[in-house]
């Protein structure tokens, strides 16, 4: 499947945002921390997670990212130098499942869900969908 970008200006912050297809409808949404890095890092294990999960349950999804870039950044370096890296801003990271599988994905989510519980209370082992 293809997904398209759309590339955009608002209030001084360039936006790269994949597009949801039109079949598909968003069922998991994830805004890193700011103050907590690697934001990419983060975003992408989480998706992975999500993503493992609904592969072990037969459900085609597609990944989409959304990233945000300080056009003017204020610098951090000496006497106000921009340094590498000081136009970064976390993005959002979504998972879209076809319309007629999303029942299906919201169940095996939640079911994951219960299994994370278990796990931290030490009733079980880590969740497969945990361990990559």
């Amino acid at each position: 499947m293809t997904v398209k970008t759309r590339t955009y200006v608002r209030d001084s912050v360039t936006i790269r945002k994949q597009l949801i297809p039109p079949t598909m409808v968003v069922i998991d949404t994830y805004h890193p921390c700011g103050s907590v890095t690697p934001w990419d890092y983060y975003g992408r294990k989480h998706q992975g997670e999500i993503g493992n999960v609904l592969r072990m349950a037969g459900i085609e999804h597609v990944k989409l990212t959304e990233s945000h870039t300080h056009n003017a950044p204020v610098g951090t370096g000496p006497r106000g130098a921009v340094r590498f890296g000081d136009s970064m801003m976390p993005g959002v990271y979504r998972i879209a499942v076809g319309k007629s599988q999303v029942t299906k994905a919201r169940e095996a989510l939640a079911t994951h869900k219960r299994e994370i519980n278990d796990w931290l209370a030490r009733k079980c082992k880590m969740p497969v969908a945990c361990r990559s």
